[in-house]
């Protein structure tokens, strides 16, 4: 793989595997050990890395299509799977900031794209973004990871109902989202973030810390699925739906993995939906018979439309549940523990903040049951049924809150200048 004779910018480095396009990215496979390939800047410019960036930096160029105006690139992945190790060049240390670097200036070394059961490819994302301002500052929503105020990636934390004796279950500088635990309460799962590729992947541990391991260990990774998102456990803890994304799936589908075989089974991992709608935020029936998720129609219906539909495990039969199309867009179910309602959260037509409906399971109308100037979203049930914990930014920032059904009294959970978004209740 060669640049054009006539391109004003090199490559950021070698494909021996071949170049992918993810997530507004160009990533560049290289065949070797992770560390050895190198990456380059593709021309002249100024460098940044800001201190929480582990394998990546940033670059601001002369824009060569547009005279007088900046671009940026940046490079990512130059780092270890995790990210315990950093494969940046030692005259860019973290809080670097307005370094001169030359076209083709070595910039670290490609790091490793690991997946249980299949090879290891070393690569760099390479990406190219418009300043966020005319000053030439950098878009910063163009990355994910771990940067401060970011509510998709947050350590996670168990807390009781009056907002006390907040525990941290993840290890230092371990971030994700969507945390649910088991049944009985001695696991947790969640969508972990993996600064050395920019992946999200499901991971499962004890509340002790004692056994992480990434829930494609009980399918051995194969087949490869991507994008994995929504974690829900079954009321008998033996599995886990979520939706992920496989390779040359137009969409994300619903899968469930058996929590069952240490030893992995490829047979353990059963894909539940196979169309082109965008699938998420499954959650179980009670009884554990059913799953109820969102289900986004746009690749097939031009126009927004989401609609809530429930699966049936025995006899695979899917009923859309909602049918309003665009003049609701929902996503966030849970069921009561009754099997009677479903509470979810949606933006309606013309609103720009998010609301909190329930439903009858059976079918029926959506009834607006919370809201407020801003966003109220992700309702989930007590065990008893008395109480809604919803996270909501009313407050100015992400904090809990706990609406009681019978009296309709709101109570404030956190209180902090951080981001809290609760996902799950224990039983």
């Amino acid at each position: 793989l060669t640049a054009c004779a006539r391109a004003p910018w090199r490559l950021p480095g070698s494909a021996d595997f071949g170049v992918w396009w993810l997530t507004q990215s160009l990533i560049f496979m290289s065949e070797g050990f992770e560390g050895t390939a190198p990456v380059y800047a593709v021309a002249d410019g100024v460098l940044m890395r800001p201190g929480d960036w582990v394998g990546a930096v940033a670059i601001l160029h002369d824009d060569p299509l547009r005279p007088g105006q900046k671009v940026w690139t940046y490079y990512d992945g130059m780092a270890s799977a995790w990210g315990e190790r950093s494969y940046v060049a030692a005259e860019f240390p973290p809080g670097s900031e307005g370094l001169p670097v030359k076209k083709g200036q070595l910039l670290g070394y490609q790091g490793t794209w690991h997946k249980p059961g299949l090879s290891i490819w070393p690569h760099v994302t390479f990406g190219v973004a418009e300043p966020l301002h005319a000053d030439g500052g950098f878009p910063l929503h163009l990355l994910t990871g771990q940067a401060p105020g970011d509510p998709n990636n947050q350590p996670i934390v168990l807390i009781k109902p009056d907002g006390s004796s907040p525990r941290t279950l993840t290890a230092p500088n371990t971030r994700g989202h969507a945390p649910i635990l088991s049944p009985d309460g001695s696991q947790y799962a969640y969508i972990r973030y993996a600064p050395g590729t920019r992946e999200f992947l499901l991971q499962i541990d004890t509340l002790q810390r004692t056994d992480p391991r990434l829930a494609s260990s009980y399918w051995t990774g194969n087949p490869l699925l991507q994008e994995q998102e929504s974690p829900a456990w079954s009321p008998d803890g033996k599995w886990i739906a979520f939706v992920a994304q496989g390779l040359g799936a137009a969409a994300t589908d619903l899968y469930r993995v058996a929590i069952v075989d240490r030893r992995g089974d490829p047979a353990q991992l059963e894909r539940l939906t196979s169309d082109n709608t965008i699938e998420s935020w499954p959650a179980y029936s009670p009884d554990g018979t059913r799953i109820v998720y969102a289900a986004d129609l746009s690749l097939i219906a031009p126009g927004g439309a989401t609609d809530l539909r429930i699966l049936d495990l025995t006899t695979k039969q899917i009923v859309t549940l909602t049918t309003n199309g665009a003049d609701l867009v929902e996503a966030a179910p849970h069921w009561s523990p009754d099997g009677e309602t479903i509470v979810f959260q949606a933006v309606a037509a013309g609103s720009r903040t998010a609301s909190i409906y329930r439903i009858p399971a059976a079918g029926g109308t959506p009834e607006l049951l919370i809201t407020s100037d801003s966003d109220d979203i992700q309702p989930r049930f007590s065990p008893d049924g008395r109480f809604i914990v919803f996270s909501s930014n009313r407050t100015g920032n992400w904090d809990v809150f706990i609406f009681e059904l019978e009296t309709e009294t709101l109570y404030q959970v956190t209180n902090a200048p951080h981001t809290d978004v609760a996902n799950d209740w224990s039983r």
